[in-house]
């Protein structure tokens, strides 16, 4: 993560739209499996191990959001210049 979090930073990342689907796709599997886990976890099976044990489930939910954020920029979701043009509300 923080390998990639660098490389974004330093603007040497390409966007790739096909990519993006990838990583969307996957990102959201990957959370909606960590909710399912945490909410029938919390809800009827907490007896078991795997599901009684919340904080891994919350870290995968962390890694699932990082993959999504990687998702929006490669889907051209997240502005390159991060800066809000006032003039552009206005009208």
């Amino acid at each position: 993560m923080i390998r990639i979090t660098r490389k974004h930073a330093a603007d040497c990342v390409q966007k790739n739209p096909i990519k993006g689907k990838w990583l969307l796709t996957l990102g959201a599997l990957y959370f909606f499996s960590m909710s399912a886990r945490l909410v029938i976890g919390f809800a009827n099976l907490s007896t078991l191990p795997w599901f009684h044990k919340s904080l891994p489930a919350f870290f995968h939910l962390v890694l699932a959001t990082f993959v999504l954020s990687l998702a929006a920029f490669h889907m051209d979701w997240i502005c390159k210049n991060n800066k809000l043009d006032v003039s552009e509300g206005l009208q």
